[in-house]
């Protein structure tokens, strides 16, 4: 069974009157205008484009603030002792190599794969970094790992997703369907991970952030409070 995050994924803004008329049916059409903006000839930062397409519905309010990773508390797993004794070599190696039924025969004996080194980093950075989606969609679905996890740069695993020398859509497609808010959260130098996805490949992010509807994109309130600095609610 799948971890529920807990945290509502819809937010009123104060502008609309039901949700249906922003997320149901307009959001086909917004899809399809968004889907002939990225045909066009001039490349668009998807950052600005996913934001572009929020702030359209009114989403997102036009001035928003950056939400760093580092500064969010009790959102994010923190490194323990147990946690990092559980990243080893072998653990890593078989992520690194890409070697499922390794990983597969490790989770049967019982071996942790929620883990990480003392800096941070995880086993599912490491995969996301890889571009490797099966593996990411095995430690998700079957054993359970959490995403919500940092380094000490503020990277997230959507950070080292979109850091890859070709586009990992498969992997982007899984974290985001999991963790949406991870989109808009930066690392200690202010970047999200959609500042990370190379120049040549831009168009080509967007068309991929174009086929999602856009009750998938939305941050949820928590962040939404986060990002328009109103008191964020007390997360359980």
């Amino acid at each position: 069974a799948k971890k529920s995050c807990g945290v509502p994924r819809v937010h009123t803004m104060p502008s609309l009157q039901t949700s249906q008329v922003i997320i149901g049916p307009s959001s086909a059409s917004v899809r399809s205008k968004s889907e002939k903006n990225v045909a066009g000839a001039v490349a668009t930062d998807p950052e600005k484009f996913l934001y572009s397409l929020l702030k359209s519905q009114e989403l997102l309010p036009e001035h928003v603030s950056k939400v760093y990773a580092l500064s969010m508390t009790n959102y994010f797993l923190e490194p323990t002792p147990e946690l990092v004794a559980a990243y080893d070599n072998t653990v890593t190696g078989a992520v690194r190599s890409e070697d499922l039924t390794a990983i597969r025969s490790l989770h049967a004996k019982g071996h942790p794969l929620q883990c990480c080194n003392r800096f941070g980093e995880s086993i599912v950075h490491i995969a996301c970094r890889r571009g490797s989606a099966r593996i990411v969609r095995f430690l998700l679905d079957d054993a359970n790992v959490s995403i919500r996890v940092r380094d000490d740069f503020g990277r997230t695993p959507l950070h080292d997703a979109c850091w890859t020398k070709d586009p990992a859509f498969d992997v982007m497609r899984i974290l985001i369907e999991r963790e949406p808010d991870l989109l808009f959260v930066s690392d200690k130098r202010g970047h999200t991970p959609l500042q990370y996805v190379r120049r040549d490949d831009w168009r080509l992010w967007c068309k991929f952030l174009s086929e999602f509807s856009l009750e998938k994109l939305i941050p949820s309130k928590y962040l939404f409070d986060l990002m328009t600095k109103q008191d964020p609610p007390v997360k359980q």
